[in-house]
C-alpha cells in the first residue's frame, strides 16, 4: 500500500515485514504520519528520499571498507515444469506482487504482475471525497502517485 498507507499511519513496507537481499542486512526504518491527506503523503516522501541517501552512504562506507559488494541475491530453487512462484517486493508505490507459472520444459506459460497502484485505487477515491474542492482532486491524485497503465491489464 505504499505511501498511501504510510501517510495513513500504517507501517506497511515489505523491507521491513520480508526483508530480502541486502535490506536484511541493513536497518530499515518504516516511516509513517497519521494525518491521512496529501501533505502527509509528501512528507513520507521526504524522510524516504532522506532514509535511502543515509542508506546508500552506509553501503558505499561498507564497500569502500571492505571492496566487497554488500548485495547478494538470495539462492533460489529452480523450478520445474507446471510449479508457481509467488514474489513480493517493495516498490516505489508500495508492495509489488509477481506470480510466475511454469509449463512444460521449463518454459514461462502465465505470468501476473499486480501494481502497487492496483491496490491503492479506491483509497485515493475515498480521499477525493468529503469536503476536498474540484482542484484539490489532482493534488490528490499525484499524492497517491497511482499509474493508471498499470491497472490496464
Amino acid at each position: 500500500m505504499g505511501v498511501a498507507a504510510k501517510g495513513s499511519g500504517i507501517a506497511d513496507d515489505m523491507r521491513f515485514d520480508f526483508p530480502y537481499g541486502v535490506h536484511a542486512k541493513l536497518p530499515i526504518t518504516v516511516r509513517t504520519h497519521t494525518t491521512c491527506d496529501a501533505f502527509a503523503r509528501f512528507k513520507v516522501r521526504m524522510d524516504e528520499v532522506t532514509d535511502s541517501l543515509a542508506l546508500v552512504a552506509t553501503l558505499l562506507a561498507e564497500l569502500g571498507q571492505t571492496g566487497v559488494s554488500v548485495v547478494s541475491v538470495a539462492p533460489t530453487k529452480a523450478l520445474l515444469a507446471n510449479q508457481t512462484s509467488l514474489s513480493v517486493v517493495e516498490s516505489a508505490k508500495g508492495s509489488l506482487l509477481h506470480w510466475v507459472q511454469l509449463g512444460k520444459n521449463g518454459t514461462l506459460s502465465r505470468w501476473h504482475v499486480r501494481s502497487a497502484s492496483y491496490m491503492n485505487w479506491r483509497g485515493m477515491v475515498h480521499a477525493t471525497m468529503g469536503s476536498n474542492i474540484v482542484p484539490d482532486g489532482p493534488l490528490v491524485n499525484k499524492s497517491f502517485n497511482l499509474c493508471y497503465a498499470c491497472c490496464d491489464r
